[in-house]
């Protein structure tokens, strides 16, 4: 519907947006005619008519399960996603409403959200949710997740947004694994990432073979690695990462067409012992903006360039107190097209080349 994605999808993408909310109002020429691309009103988003199932409105030629009404499951009614689920449907259609699951869930079906209002799944304890077929406008929120291996799997095998706020993730594995496909977008705000254990774990896997748009805000990011292989717009916006030897935000695109924009957030390392704060590696375009590095002591990288993006801006960047404020490892320049703000007085200091390579500022260049 119209005004499903501006809580879901903001500022995560035009695609999304201009798939889903820029199609005209259903009017003349469609089978219902409301005004509106919102369901729940007796006529569905893709226009078609809707007729009342399990006293929930769904579209007149849905023939899957429905969740959050009344009735009978002989009829197809069913009081959760997980029993809707386990009558093996063609597709599931889900009341608005809040709905919590302990358990694993497999998504292999279309599941829908009905309605303009807000359809919630909570997912509590060690609840797994792998979407293997085409999970749309549902948001994930909690209280805290503990585990000692994986929490959430996602595996995205079609266009889906999924939203994660007001989440703890405890875990001494991966908290969120994002196996294969595309995923647009998944979308995570006021959560928690941290490590359960002395070892750190794992906030965000992303594999290689992923696509799609990916957003970190107003987050916490404690001992807990963010890796990112493969095709991914990656933007982290207002949070705070404390990364350690085994924890950092490391982007290594194969392919080369991956993004990583890293705004108004904070990089820094409470223990003092760490490898790096970020680490990039052929990625199409990364951008810092008004992003502090500080405290990266104990022979740390704040930024690290193995091979350097098409293009890297640095837009009031600080540096502080860190070992080494950028290295650039290949023989490749990079060029910080925007204004870089280190500590230092000299704006060369802290930043190591190897030979060959080169760092072009709003002052001048370094070199090795």
């Amino acid at each position: 519907g119209e005004g499903e994605g501006e809580g879901e999808g903001e500022g995560e993408g035009e695609g999304e947006g201009e798939g889903r909310h820029l199609r005209p109002p259903c009017g003349s020429g469609d089978r219902c005619a409301d005004g509106n691309r919102v369901g729940g009103d007796a006529c569905s988003a893709d226009c078609s008519p809707e007729v009342a199932r399990c006293n929930v409105l769904v579209p007149d030629d849905f023939s899957g399960a429905v969740v959050g009404g009344t009735g009978a499951t002989a009829d197809g009614c069913f009081p959760s996603l997980r029993a809707a689920l386990q009558s093996d449907p063609v597709a599931v259609y889900m009341a608005p409403g809040t709905y919590t699951e302990t358990q694993s869930l497999l998504l292999d079906v279309p599941v829908v959200g009905a309605g303009a209002a807000a359809t919630t799944l909570v997912l509590e304890s060690v609840a797994t949710l792998s979407d293997g077929g085409g999970l749309a406008n549902l948001a994930v929120v909690g209280t805290e997740v503990n585990s000692g291996a994986d929490t959430i799997e996602v595996v995205v095998s079609s266009p889906s947004s999924i939203t994660v706020r007001d989440t703890t993730f405890r875990t001494a594995g991966t908290a969120v694994t994002h196996a294969s496909g595309l995923v647009n977008p998944l979308r995570f705000e006021r959560v928690l990432f941290e490590s359960s254990v002395a070892a750190s774990g794992t906030a965000l896997f992303v594999a290689v073979g992923s696509a799609g748009a990916i957003a970190i805000v107003d987050a916490t990011v404690r001992h807990a690695a963010i890796e990112v292989f493969s095709f991914v717009a990656l933007q982290i916006e207002t949070t705070d990462i404390d990364v350690d030897r085994d924890s950092f935000v490391e982007m290594v695109d194969p392919n080369g067409g991956g993004s990583l924009h890293i705004v108004n957030s904070k990089v820094l390392s409470s223990s003092g012992v760490c490898d790096f704060g970020v680490r990039v590696s052929n990625a199409q375009f990364v951008s810092f903006s008004g992003t502090v590095f500080e405290g990266l002591g104990g022979g740390c990288r704040a930024v690290v360039f193995d091979d350097p993006p098409g293009q890297v801006v640095f837009t009031g960047t600080a540096f502080s107190q860190n070992a080494t404020d950028i290295e650039v490892r290949r023989p490749q320049s990079v060029a910080a097209n925007a204004v870089v703000r280190w500590t230092q007085l000299d704006p060369c200091d802290g930043v190591q080349l190897t030979p060959g390579a080169s760092l072009t500022h709003a002052g001048g260049t370094c070199t090795p």
